[in-house]
């Protein structure tokens, strides 16, 4: 639980500091006023990196360096960023620990709820991995190692493809081999992950929408094989040709996907938007609730100006569920936040440009 907060060169700030509530944080201002920017400080000093932008976009116009100060119940946390010869040096100063990169067991628990979030269910494929993939790299270290080493298999051997003329076939198939192995585990503890789903997100979705429904989530695969791992090794061989044509990898994890069914029905072409926006509200909900029962502490909160893309009765099914959660609200109308919470179970800080 974040106690204090201090930005400097971060973003809009030059100088910013603030403390927060163990409760609800509802920051306010007008649109560009720096609200979001609160938010990204507290993602980045938790997780390491922002959820908008590159490393170098941190850092505030014509300022070489940014900072961010936080003072936690577990102590001091740091993170820095400098400009140096055109690369950017970063580094995080946990109780007097320097590290370079935020590992995975120094992270904490974050559930960040965003209005792009609102079209989780219609939007890209690459929108629902990475939904089933934020939660799993704060749950899973296993998760979290395999999907990185994918990934740097997957860039290597999409850059082979590439410059096929060049590239034996020893050298790529050793990269096969690899994605195979961590595509099996990726591939794996997402469809865990859509199993728990799966028992939860009915019972979560009738509550907030006052009808029985059936909810059912179901994972898409490019592997059908009964064994994953040999069948995507078996694919990748094949598809090889195929491969080389267009100068990418065509199947695997990276490709994969999952649908949302409402009474047996796909809810990204019949859902209604209110059905819809009833859906991405459980699922958020659900991320918030497992990654305090996985990771034993309760996550941060932070819900960026998703009230005024909410109606009341899913505000109120919101402000329900995140009673005992250190949540940051950013809007433009605090009146509509503030009416759903009692006197005394709030804090407003505004925003200020510094």
């Amino acid at each position: 639980m974040i106690n204090s907060l201090r930005l400097q060169n971060f973003r809009s700030y030059s100088d910013y500091t603030t403390e927060l509530a163990p409760g609800v944080n509802i920051i306010v201002g007008p649109n560009a006023s720096g609200k979001t920017n609160l938010l990204e400080a507290v993602y980045v000093v938790n997780r390491g990196k922002s959820f908008k932008v590159s490393d170098k976009n941190l850092i505030k116009h014509n300022r070489d360096w940014a900072r961010i100060d936080v003072t936690d119940d577990q102590g001091k946390r740091i993170w820095k960023l400098e400009e140096k010869s055109d690369k950017y040096d970063k580094s995080f100063n946990i109780n007097e620990t320097i590290v370079k990169r935020l590992t995975t067991k120094r992270q904490r628990a974050t559930t960040l709820f965003e209005p792009t979030h609102l079209r989780l269910l219609n939007g890209s494929p690459e929108t629902r991995r990475t939904y089933l993939d934020q939660i799993l790299v704060q749950t899973s270290y296993e998760f979290a190692a395999a999907l990185s080493k994918y990934n740097r298999a997957l860039r290597q051997r999409n850059s082979l493809l590439k410059q096929s003329k060049r590239t034996s076939s020893d050298d790529m198939f050793v990269w096969d081999v690899k994605l195979s192995e961590y595509g099996g585990l990726v591939n794996r503890q997402r469809k865990d992950l859509i199993k728990h789903l799966n028992a939860v997100a009915g019972k979560n979705y009738s509550k907030i929408a006052g009808k029985k429904t059936m909810v059912n989530i179901e994972y898409v695969d490019t592997i059908t094989a009964k064994d994953y791992t040999s069948g995507f090794l078996k694919v990748l061989q094949e598809s090889l040709p195929s491969d080389t044509m267009r100068g990418f990898t065509s199947q695997g994890p990276h490709r994969e996907d999952f649908k949302v069914l409402i009474d047996g029905e796909d809810s990204s072409v019949t859902a209604s938007r209110g059905e819809s926006r009833t859906l991405v509200l459980v699922l958020k909900l659900i991320e918030l609730k497992l990654l305090e029962k996985e990771l034993g502490q309760k996550p941060t909160l932070l819900l960026d100006d998703v009230f005024s893309e909410l109606d009341g009765k899913r505000r109120r099914a919101l402000t329900e569920h995140i009673s005992g959660y250190q949540t940051l609200i950013t809007t433009t109308d605090a009146e509509a936040v503030i009416e759903h919470f009692n006197t005394g179970e709030y804090k407003i800080i505004p925003t200020v440009r510094s």
